[in-house]
């Protein structure tokens, strides 16, 4: 039998932005990250208090307690940043003034940048999340305004790879059953997220990578994304001489299908050259139906891949 994806392969929906909350991290586990990151802490320490420094880590702040950082070092911190001097300058008065700031600052200014160091931040930021995702929805960045949305969303397009799923739907047949006019139907995800791709404007949603699955299951999996997984393709634009074509990278495919599939994507080739590198709605559409022929002119009774 084929491999049986249960849960999605790649963080997903509205989770993959989200900080870690280490619930399910263990106590010893994150002693030793932090101790790798050249910590310390006394051998009496609790699991909220690891998950506290963890935390501000991830967000990419300092911790302050480090026995690295000299109290001199803090009290520059606190001279730097304007803020308001304890009344006595103790290593933990200093630390708590400067952990409040932590909590209440903000980016008030972020638009008065040139748009290419915006661009820049943008990258890093993105670059952060998983570099693949399942059918994810944008991230808060281009949630804020048009105009970060603008600038930011084509970045999140062009950094990572996403996971598209299309199910033959096997309630409907029996062992020999012909499939001949089987159609690949997206999984709710997938059509999901294919929504957000439209734009109102003139500006066409693309993306840099995708990844390609042909599923087998019941409407139940089709609803839950699991399933048998009987091809995973991952598909990228390269340049030739006279534009752009789709390269396959072929991860998981355990029927033969290689000659069918080399034949339907040179056939998509010679009517797709683009100017473009990336894959617009248009483009994915395509690609479900080619994948649809490949499957259909290799397989036209029911299971006979298993």
């Amino acid at each position: 039998m084929p491999p049986r994806l249960t849960q999605p392969s790649a963080p997903h929906y509205d989770q993959y932005w989200r900080l870690n909350a280490h619930q399910t991290t263990s106590k010893h586990t994150l002693l030793a990250d932090l101790q790798a990151r050249g910590l310390l802490f006394s051998g009496d320490v609790r699991k909220s208090e690891l998950v506290e420094v963890q935390q501000r880590l991830d967000r990419g702040l300092l911790h302050y307690d480090d026995e690295r950082v000299t109290d001199a070092e803090l009290l520059r911190f606190i001279q730097d940043r304007g803020l308001t001097q304890p009344v006595i300058s103790t290593r933990k008065a200093m630390i708590s003034v400067l952990m409040g700031a932590d909590e209440v600052q903000q980016s008030d200014r972020f638009e008065d940048l040139p748009p290419e160091l915006r661009e820049r931040i943008h990258q890093f930021h993105i670059s952060s999340l998983p570099q693949r995702l399942f059918c994810p929805t944008q991230p808060p960045v281009t949630r804020v305004c048009k105009l970060f949305r603008k600038e930011a969303l084509p970045v999140f397009h062009k950094l990572v790879t996403f996971e598209l799923r299309f199910y033959l739907i096997t309630d409907r047949y029996r062992l020999g059953d012909d499939i001949s006019k089987a159609q690949l139907r997206p999984c709710f995800q997938t059509s999901q997220f294919l929504e957000t791709l439209r734009t109102s404007d003139e500006t066409e949603a693309r993306l840099e990578n995708v990844v390609v699955y042909v599923m087998e299951g019941s409407m139940r999996d089709m609803l839950l994304s699991t399933g048998n997984v009987l091809v995973e393709c991952e598909y990228r634009n390269v340049k030739s001489t006279i534009g752009y074509k789709r390269q396959a990278i072929p991860r998981r495919r355990r029927m033969d299908l290689k000659s069918n599939h080399l034949h339907e994507l040179e056939n998509f080739n010679q009517s797709s050259f683009v100017k473009e590198t990336t894959f617009s709605l248009h483009d994915i559409y395509k690609l479900r139906k080619m994948w649809e022929a490949v499957f259909l002119s290799t397989y036209q009774k029911f299971g006979d891949w298993r």
